[in-house]
């Protein structure tokens, strides 16, 4: 594959780098040689200050505490070193906030069934591939938040579990933020109400390395060397945050294991070169919206290498993490009239059928001249961040928010780090329907407002997270129906069957957007070409 890895050292947009508070330090240390690897474990044995936290001696990194790199250098010499770095700590992974253009699909409501067709796995020829294999054998590892183990999706799809953070036991893979869970389902859920899997039969392997505190490098570090151990058919990284010698030294060792490793191209939206996705064996993925045109957050870069959906991708969260919205005003001839809309992560749930008041944009000056205190308050979008508008509808006393957006296409995702941030429930509602309330609330004073926001199991989420797990997904395919394809020829395959995108800017899209069909009947052609078919 010949193309240009730049190693541009930037965190990847959901991730930054924090500093550790911890008084002993760890640090990543590979030696040279596997008998001074054995001399150093003996030498500090019976040593207070350095100490020996994991030993992935089989694949040549040790991970060890101590206060300073001064007292390690008291046992080592540096030479003897292929490399030794301090731990690194970055930010949990978040979702993008981004358009999501609903008006034109069905979608989960409280008065029916009906869910979003996946319009993902329709883009990039997912259901034509399963004519061939949904991924029966194949092994995903997911190095994320971890997985709502109990969610109904993951029936029979979760083989093995293993949690390298610090906060809990081995085997606590709980997913607090929901980033892990929704990735997860991206790949392999199935669901009898929603397909969101685009290998549904394929077996998931979760590695939890970002929790409450962040992602640490060595949790990363072990779930590489998990993977490693475990042959794994593939690895998705949905996060980054500046890469370190370690990660590039273990990804090196998977790619001679022939183990792909598909990772994110950030949530920027410039020319940059995150890290794993910048390294040369990666899979660097970015995201388009469901117009097939690159969503206006995604990074690019002569390293980016395949595009796949990444704007209001519905898939599983942790049960209860969703919210489901229903709202509908009453006309002046005593009508319902619903109010098609989106809310987001983390607004609490309600059920209301209260009066109405407008406050126009919703700004303090605005809200000090109406009376929205146990009301309904109805603003439009504007300007002003959407954050500030829930915050100043709190402080107004209002008993929930309803925002008129000025686009025809909704946002979705998450708005606040805080889960206690947002303490009034928000619906954001579609233009022509909001700018019909706006009018209807000018001819009375009294109009109400029915507003519903209830618990789900799935939510929408946006960014080049959502996207490449869709392209592990399609790889995961691919070894189902040639396990032993290798990993070089896993992503020519890829780069030669993808659907180009046209763009004025120079390697904005890659090779395009990833084609599954295409991409399973290239592996089968390879099978084929080396071994009989009957």
């Amino acid at each position: 594959m010949n193309r240009q890895k730049l190693t541009t050292i930037i965190a990847v947009g959901v991730l930054s780098l924090i500093a550790s508070s911890a008084s002993a330090e760890k640090f990543l240390i590979s030696f040279k040689d596997h008998n001074q690897a054995q001399a150093f474990k003996s030498s500090i044995q019976n040593n207070a200050g350095v100490r020996l936290d994991s030993d992935l001696s089989d694949l040549q990194v040790l991970i060890v505490e101590a206060q300073n790199q001064n007292q390690i250098f008291n046992f080592v010499d540096a030479k003897d070193l292929r490399f030794i770095e301090k731990q690194k700590v970055y930010g949990a992974p978040r979702v993008q906030l981004a358009p999501t253009p609903v008006s034109n699909l069905p979608r989960m409501t409280l008065m029916n069934n009906q869910v979003p067709v996946s319009q993902g796995l329709k883009m990039i020829s997912v259901p034509q591939a399963w004519t061939m294999s949904r991924g029966v054998g194949a092994r995903v590892m997911v190095i994320d938040s971890g997985i709502d183990q109990n969610h109904p999706a993951f029936a029979g799809r979760i083989e093995q579990m293993k949690n390298f953070t610090d906060e809990g036991g081995p085997e606590n893979t709980k997913d607090d933020g929901g980033h892990g869970t929704h990735v997860a389902g991206i790949i392999a859920a199935q669901a009898a109400q929603e397909a969101v899997g685009v290998a549904p039969q394929a077996k998931l392997l979760i590695a939890k390395v970002c929790g409450v505190k962040g992602c640490k490098s060595d949790a990363i570090a072990k779930a590489l060397g998990w993977a490693l151990r475990e042959k794994v058919d593939v690895v998705n990284m949905s996060l980054g945050g500046g890469g370190s010698v370690t990660e590039r030294f273990m990804i090196n060792q998977l790619d001679g294991e022939q183990i792909p490793v598909v990772a994110a191209m950030g949530n920027n939206g410039m020319e940059a070169t995150p890290l794993p996705a910048g390294y040369l064996s990666v899979t660097a993925v970015g995201a388009v919206d469901m117009s097939g045109q690159r969503a206006a957050f995604s990074n690019w870069s002569p390293a980016l290498d395949l595009m796949a959906p990444g704007v209001g991708i519905r898939s599983a969260v942790p049960l209860g993490m969703g919210r489901a919205a229903l709202s509908s005003f009453q006309t002046q001839s005593g009508d319902w009239k619903v109010l098609p809309g989106v809310t987001f992560i983390g607004v609490p749930t309600t059920s209301l059928n209260e009066a109405s008041i407008f406050g126009e944009y919703g700004t303090v000056d605005e809200l000090t001249k109406v009376n929205a205190t146990g009301k309904i308050l109805v603003v439009k979008r504007g300007n002003l961040p959407l954050l500030d508008k829930i915050k100043n509808a709190q402080k107004a006393g209002a008993s929930a928010l309803v925002i008129c957006n000025n686009d025809s296409a909704l946002v979705s995702g998450s708005l606040s780090e805080d889960p206690n941030e947002i303490q009034v429930p928000v619906i954001m509602v579609e233009k022509t329907a909001g700018e019909e309330l706006i009018a209807n609330l000018a001819n009375s004073s009294s109009l109400k407002v029915q507003f519903e926001i209830q618990a789900a199991d799935y939510a929408e989420f946006s960014g080049t997270s959502m996207s490449s797990p869709y392209v592990a997904g399609v790889v995961a395919l691919m070894r189902s129906v040639v396990p032993g394809i290798t990993s070089w020829k896993i992503r020519q395959i890829m780069d030669g069957t993808a659907t180009p995108i046209k763009t004025e800017i120079p390697n904005q899209t890659g090779k395009g957007l990833v084609n599954a069909k295409a991409a399973v009947d290239g592996a089968y052609a390879v099978r084929k070409k080396y071994r009989k078919i009957n």
